[in-house]
């Protein structure tokens, strides 16, 4: 409800660390007895699998890294952010993904300050623009996120 990505909590790093490579938010309907909406993991099934599971959890994170903190619960935002930055360290991702999951982690090490949240969300947005600019995506879903990530950071500035 915070805007958090799922696999940035507490316990969605916990199910990411377990190997459970997507961490959603669910709510599963069963009759009216289901309860509160719950933290669902997946497991891939092959290589493949794993590696699209990255994908969706890293373009997960880069949506919320890139968006301004809340300045009302900025204690939240420094544990959250911290914990989406380890979980980017982590993904198996092609090599200009990769490469930009190690700029933003590098933007990000420069402290976790209030106005350094801003700051590193910021750079994280220009960061976004500079790779749209220059580079080539085979997988036409992962530049329209990109771009969808990069629009949503020059609305929110």
């Amino acid at each position: 409800m915070k805007g958090v990505p799922s696999v940035s909590t507490a316990q969605g790093e916990l199910l990411f660390r377990a190997g459970f490579r997507l961490v959603k938010d669910w709510y599963l309907a069963e009759g009216g007895h289901e309860g509160p909406r719950k933290l669902w993991g997946e497991k891939p099934f092959n290589r493949i699998e794993s590696l699209g599971f990255d994908l969706k959890t890293f373009l997960q994170l880069l949506a919320y890294l890139s968006r301004p903190p809340d300045s009302t619960s900025i204690e939240r935002e420094r544990r959250e952010r911290g914990r989406a930055l380890a979980i980017v360290k982590g993904l198996d991702l092609d090599l200009n993904l990769s490469a930009l999951g190690k700029g933003i982690i590098r933007i990000y090490q420069k402290g976790f300050r209030s106005n350094a949240l801003g700051k590193a969300a910021l750079h994280t947005c220009h960061r976004i623009e500079e790779m749209l600019k220059t580079t080539y995506f085979e997988d036409a879903h992962t530049r329209e996120k990109l771009s969808q990530i990069s629009r949503s950071c020059s609305e929110g500035i």
